[in-house]
């Protein structure tokens, strides 16, 4: 770790609590910065490559899988994995021939390498939608299967924060599905991703139309999930307007909602919501028990949202 600079744990939690101890005097010390130092300009080429294609997955993943991200032969895709394997960057299931990237140092890549982040996953995008056109061609797809491979195309686009090309994509999907059924599952779905793109994109007019259509359909279907998913999405868009009291509002029904789902993630994610819009209303302490839950969830899912989480506990304190 950094360098070869710990040699055992206690080495390596001595530097991290060094690294905490350093932001607690200065909150723009980013400890992930300090730990790994200038490792990053130490990597090579290869490594850069497989890096930042295993930052999209979220679960151990397959060599046969990172080779198209990464543009690399196996045997240079190999070497590097190992290389990086040995500096203890990466883990490995040898039975199931399968490597992590821990939710951290994935979360690290994606601040200090954006670009190649980037054409890392627009590169799955278009892989995946060129998988799903052979489908097309080979079955005379129907508007369904049309409106499902643009679907996934524009999640790839999301991944790769493209956020134009996935708005494209997700409205062309959209007006797919209305036309099979102007009520369905389908609809609600599309429509509450859409507003999510939209509110990263900053067009929050936008993301409330879409996502309170999403809610209103979900009600009525029912569809319990997207309803509850849509709602703590509403709440998201309350803190980025700052409209704390309303935040507050909807993540208590959201999480009512999510609550009877039993979702972790999703109820981790309302915690979240609801300890933050409490602490920007001076009630900290009553936030610090939901903050608290949604950390505990998160370290259990070893979900990338944990430093989130941290943050929101840090200022509920």
């Amino acid at each position: 770790m950094d360098r070869g600079r710990c040699r055992t744990v206690d080495e390596a939690i001595g530097r991290l609590q060094e690294a905490h101890r350093r932001q607690g005097i200065n909150e723009h010390n980013d400890p992930l910065e300090f730990v790994f130092g200038d490792l990053m300009d130490t990597f090579t080429p290869a490594e850069t490559a497989v890096l930042t294609a295993l930052v999209h997955f979220t679960r151990p993943a397959r060599l046969d899988w990172l080779l198209p991200l990464a543009r690399l032969s196996e045997e240079a895709a190999r070497t590097a994995l190992d290389d990086l394997r040995g500096r203890a960057l990466l883990l490995e299931d040898q039975r199931g021939d399968t490597w992590f990237l821990p939710p951290l140092a994935a979360r690290f890549l994606r601040r200090v390498r954006p670009v190649a982040v980037g054409e890392s996953g627009e590169r799955w995008a278009q892989r995946a939608y060129a998988l799903i056109q052979v489908h097309w061609h080979s079955s005379g797809a129907c508007a369904r299967k049309r409106a499902v491979a643009l679907q996934l195309r524009g999640q790839g686009h999301t991944a790769a924060m493209d956020y134009p090309a996935a708005i494209a994509d997700f409205r062309e999907s959209l007006e797919l599905y209305r036309g099979l059924s102007p009520t369905s599952r389908a609809v609600a779905v599309v429509l509450r991703v859409l507003g999510q793109v939209f509110r990263i994109s900053g067009l929050f007019d936008a993301c409330e139309s879409h996502l309170k259509e999403s809610l209103t359909m979900a009600r009525s279907l029912p569809d319990p999930r997207t309803a509850a998913i849509s709602t703590g999405n509403l709440a998201l868009l309350a803190l980025d307007r700052a409209q704390w009291a309303e935040a507050e509002r909807l993540a208590r029904e959201s999480m009512g909602l999510v609550e009877s789902l039993g979702h972790k993630q999703w109820i981790a994610f309302v915690c979240r919501i609801l300890a933050q819009s409490l602490a920007r209303q001076g009630r900290g302490a009553e936030g610090r028990c939901h903050a608290g839950r949604g950390v505990a969830i998160f370290t259990e899912l070893r979900s990338p949202e944990l430093a989130k989480a941290e943050a929101v506990l840090t200022e509920c304190q």
